[in-house]
């Protein structure tokens, strides 16, 4: 588990010290077809992995790269394809040594500094902003938020600047809200 020492951080930090807690998210059909990439988060190391449920709906396989794979997909299995608001938590062979910290009891408020920390094509990517407000949709709940992201981003951990996890991205909300100024992270807490 990534330790850090200080209580806040700037957002190029958080990137790197990050960066071995981030994978890629492959959704496969029944054929081995990708049908849509996201991110996801290592939560403990023994191989879960956390993302967005919305990003694993109809997915027949998923495959995982990250920077401890050797340039390798490794099959992923669900364990919980609707673990809390939306939130999925797969599986991955074997043990891991990095994964996030998160933040239950933090109270999220407008005009906090956020970063959000995913992947997109082979590299990472990240996008600061700030809490510009909260959605309740469909019995979930979401902090809107103010950097933007890309569908590649669905499934990135969304970090406070002491670097735990506040939230996992939803591009979900993001189509339904046709924002293009804002983003949406599904909540931890209620």
């Amino acid at each position: 588990m990534i330790s850090f020492s200080c209580a806040r951080y700037e957002s190029k930090l958080l990137v790197h010290q990050t960066k071995s807690c981030v994978a890629t998210v492959v959704i496969c059909d029944s054929e081995g077809k990708k049908i849509k990439q996201g991110s996801g988060f290592f939560i403990d190391d023994l191989g879960g992995l956390a993302t967005s449920a919305y990003l694993i709906r109809g997915a027949s396989k998923i495959r995982v790269y990250a920077g401890d794979t050797k340039g390798k997909f490794l099959t992923a299995r669900v364990i919980n394809p609707y673990l809390r608001n939306g939130i999925s938590v797969l599986q991955l062979p074997g043990k891991w040594g990095t994964s996030v910290r998160f933040d239950f009891t933090y109270i999220p408020t407008i005009g906090d500094k956020v970063v959000a920390i995913g992947m997109r094509g082979n590299g990472q990517s990240a996008s600061e902003g700030v809490i510009v407000g909260f959605k309740d949709f469909q019995g979930k709940k979401y902090i809107e938020f103010s950097g933007v992201v890309s569908e590649e981003s669905t499934g990135a951990p969304l970090l406070n600047m002491e670097g735990k996890v506040i939230g996992v991205v939803d591009c979900e909300m993001n189509s339904i809200s046709k924002s293009e100024k804002s983003s949406f992270a599904l909540k931890f807490h209620k």
